[in-house]
């Protein structure tokens, strides 16, 4: 009788797991609630590892020690057989594995920054490449002797291009676009890095960027870059996916040299990511990650009142200022790029950081470029973002920036007599 009801507990436990395996795989997990109950399941680890455990114990419940036995030698035979064959094959995602979010490394300038010369698939599966200074971007000269022009671009993972390929990014589309309109090479430098706000902008561009005499600097606004006051320097960031020496920790230790785990960890890894917003509701929630912004009054997104408002203006001001000093100083124009955030559009209420960039920018005399109209206009129809899996702009997206990008460039080449002109499919 006991063994029994051991059985029919395993036939359960296994008709769960099948269940909860496929809600994982293809249908974005299991997430929902009875009572006080709350059943959560977006990964692909548990479900397959009960179902291999319940199908156990009812083998060796209704069948015996021998059978058992005999599918656990059989399992580990298959595993041989597909680690030998990975091996033969050499297959790239079997390789060890380093995550998207293990391409940082603490800085003693930036906070944090990018691995120079990493190489590995990113967000959205999207190949990634560093080059030699720390940026995605090609390998740029820093001497110009052909009259390029140069673009410099400062900002985070949206102007660094979050699940787009290199050249869809807006800065590559921008490039191509100058080309065209000013019949001259142009150079775009792409240096934005996830993460990053507006004292690494300027810190950026002090430290590196201004070494290639760039034409045009655009810094790529997203809400959450006014993080605090002006620095000039900032505390390394601990990160504990890195070793003391520098060299990058592997997925799974020991584990690494198995194909078949890194292959495994790899196809875990991407439905973890296609399930993620089950987890967050703010990443597939438009209402709920208002809320979230709701919580963070010093980012301006909504208006927090007088005091705050007028503070954190005060900062903005002063990281402005001293951008754009720096930028015309070593005679660029600057241009500030407003991106908005997914959940703004088509909400004024949640655009008050629209309207003190607006007016920091027209005080100090900065051409601001504020997407949130235009994407407003085309988003039901042609959407710009990859919402709700992601809340970067995708492919479409980028090239609406592009296009809403060169006339404004355009106007500020003229302006340092750099001929620019526009071809119809460029003016917007």
């Amino acid at each position: 009788m006991f063994s029994r009801v051991l059985a029919l507990g395993a036939i359960g436990s296994l008709a769960f797991f099948a269940f909860n395996f496929v809600g994982v795989v293809f249908f974005g997990g299991i997430d929902f609630g009875v009572g006080a109950l709350s059943l959560r399941s977006t990964t692909i680890e548990f479900p397959l590892i009960g179902l291999l455990a319940s199908f156990s114990v009812w083998l060796l419940i209704s069948r015996g020690m021998k059978e058992t036995l005999l599918f656990c030698c059989s399992v580990v035979l298959a595993l041989g057989i597909v680690e030998l064959g990975l091996r033969l094959v050499d297959h790239p995602l079997s390789l060890p594995l380093v995550n998207f979010n293990r391409w940082y490394e603490p800085s003693k300038l930036y906070g944090h920054q990018l691995v120079k010369a990493f190489e590995g698939l990113g967000p959205l599966h999207v190949p990634v490449k560093i080059n030699s200074f720390g940026f995605r971007d090609v390998e740029h000269p820093k001497t110009n002797h052909n009259r390029t022009i140069r673009i410099l671009g400062l900002g985070d993972s949206f102007t660094f291009g979050w699940g787009v390929p290199l050249e869809k990014t807006y800065l590559k589309q921008l490039e191509r676009n100058v080309q065209q309109a000013t019949g001259r090479p142009a150079e775009s430098i792409n240096t934005g890095v996830p993460g990053w706000g507006l004292n690494q902008y300027y810190i950026c561009l002090k430290e590196f960027g201004l070494q290639f005499n760039p034409d045009i600097v655009v810094v790529g606004y997203w809400p959450d870059d006014l993080s605090g006051p002006p620095v000039d320097k900032l505390e390394p960031v601990p990160n504990s996916q890195w070793q003391t020496d520098g060299q990058i920790k592997m997925r799974g230790g020991p584990l690494q040299h198995s194909r078949v785990f890194n292959f495994f960890t790899y196809l875990a890894d991407q439905i973890k990511y296609q399930n993620r917003s089950k987890r967050l509701a703010h990443l597939h929630d438009d209402q709920a990650r208002r809320a979230e912004w709701s919580k963070s009054p010093h980012f301006l997104v909504t208006d927090p009142g007088e005091n705050i408002t007028t503070q954190r203006s005060e900062f903005l001001k002063a990281h402005l200022s001293r951008i754009n000093v720096l930028a015309a100083g070593n005679g660029a124009s600057l241009i500030v790029l407003f991106i908005p955030d997914y959940s703004q559009l088509f909400h004024p209420e949640f655009q008050h950081i629209n309207r003190v960039l607006d007016a920091t920018a027209r005080e100090l005399g900065i051409p601001l470029l504020d997407m949130t109209p235009i994407f407003e206009a085309t988003e039901r129809s042609h959407p710009n973002y990859f919402w709700p899996l992601d809340g970067h702009t995708n492919v479409v997206g980028h090239q609406a920036i592009a296009e809403a990008l060169t006339p404004v460039v355009c106007e500020n080449l003229n302006k340092r007599h750099l001929p620019c002109r526009l071809h119809p499919d460029n003016n917007s």
